[in-house]
């Protein structure tokens, strides 16, 4: 089965309704390949947050059709957080595309414990009253004669994402009374991020403010601008004191001709030897061995390779745009997959590299049927 990542711009093209023509016939394609499971397509946290972006209410039907394409297209098939796929995570059919850590946290256990003494201090009781609360069948009583204490507003309570069909299906009542167990609530809880639909749907609604996206994008922004500045700095540096050592050169070569040529008119054969340039590196030679390039040994092979040929694009003449970074990490994934498309320019920008995946790229969607088919029949 292949293993197939899409860009950002691919769900948004395909997910329309009104499709026709050669568009309508690749996401008719892509849907057959994938229920014949000869593909399986995954998505990733970076597709997720960049669908979700602009949160308008006028925007809100279009978000909630591009998070059920997502779910018809990939399933529970995603691809690990980029933290996590540096240390060596790998594709997953469960949904669990965030942050472990962050998955972790979003446990009922964490949730539980975080609501269990928002009700607590809510009441008023005494601290004697509290200690004893720490007995679950105490806690449970308490709640079977006081029902309004796990009423409340969901967008109120800070840290705690989870959606408001957790709340209605009374997930938390039945976990305190002992009616379910914790595993069973937790099970229920994940459902609500591992399924886009479900994910969009809550987050569009209560955490519309605070896409964690913009923030890792701008701490990226601001590493890689300073690495490719430091590197072009130096890149410069170095180019710089070549042009003088020519010069330099280029001047004794003529002091030593004069030299010569002032001895045979005295009647002298002055023995000077040849000044020779040095064979100068290229730019890529000088640039592997420059603190920038070698700061990126410490990442697994892939991601190291892949970040020198990001950063040594810019060693010709090509302005930095701040998407690039966004690019780059979607191509983090290329290692990862059979086939992989992304932005036509920075698909580009990666065909020119020597990196030894790049066949894996395909820079048009409209390529993509194609070389799906190739790739199959080897």
């Amino acid at each position: 089965m292949l293993t197939v990542y899409l860009d950002t711009s691919d769900y948004s093209v395909l997910c329309k309704d009104n499709l026709s023509g050669e568009m309508l016939s690749i996401r008719d394609k892509l849907i057959e390949l994938v229920d014949k499971k000869e593909i399986r397509i995954g998505f990733s946290y970076l597709i997720l947050f960049e669908l979700l972006q602009d949160y308008s209410p006028e925007f809100l039907d279009d978000r909630r059709r591009r998070a059920k394409f997502v779910s018809r297209l990939c399933g529970a098939n995603c691809f690990p957080f980029i933290s996590d796929l540096i240390d060596g995570k790998t594709f997953s059919d469960e949904g669990l595309w965030m942050p472990r850590d962050t998955l972790r946290d979003f446990s009922f256990s964490s949730i539980q414990r975080q609501l269990k003494a928002r009700i607590l201090k809510s009441t008023e009781l005494n601290r004697e009253q509290r200690r004893k609360f720490a007995n679950p069948k105490v806690f449970a009583e308490f709640l079977k004669n006081n029902p309004n204490a796990l009423k409340f507003n969901i967008s109120e309570i800070e840290g705690m994402p989870f959606p408001e069909s957790f709340v209605e299906g009374q997930y938390f009542r039945k976990f305190f009374l002992g009616e379910i167990s914790e595993s069973e609530a937790d099970r229920e809880l994940r459902k609500t991020v591992t399924d886009p639909k479900s994910f969009f749907e809550f987050w569009f609604q209560y955490y519309k403010k605070r896409n964690p996206l913009e923030e890792m994008l701008s701490d990226g922004l601001h590493k890689f601008k300073s690495m490719i500045l430091t590197l072009q700095s130096q890149i410069e540096d170095q180019r710089k004191a070549e042009s003088e050592l020519k010069t330099r050169i280029s001047e004794v070569r003529h002091a030593e001709k004069e030299i010569k040529r002032l001895g045979r008119e005295l009647g002298y054969d002055i023995p000077i030897g040849r000044t020779k340039l040095p064979k100068f590196q290229n730019i890529e030679e000088i640039a592997r061995n420059t603190p920038p390039a070698e700061s990126l040994n410490k990442y697994p092979k892939d991601v190291g390779n892949l970040l020198k040929e990001f950063m040594f694009a810019y060693l010709k003449p090509r302005k930095f745009q701040d998407s690039d970074v966004a690019d780059f990490m979607h191509a983090l994934y290329i290692p990862h997959c059979d086939l992989w498309r992304g932005d036509r320019t920075f698909s580009n920008l990666l065909l020119e590299s020597k990196l030894d995946y790049k066949f894996k790229i395909v820079s048009s969607l409209r390529m993509l049927p194609g070389r799906i088919e190739s790739a199959l029949n080897l």
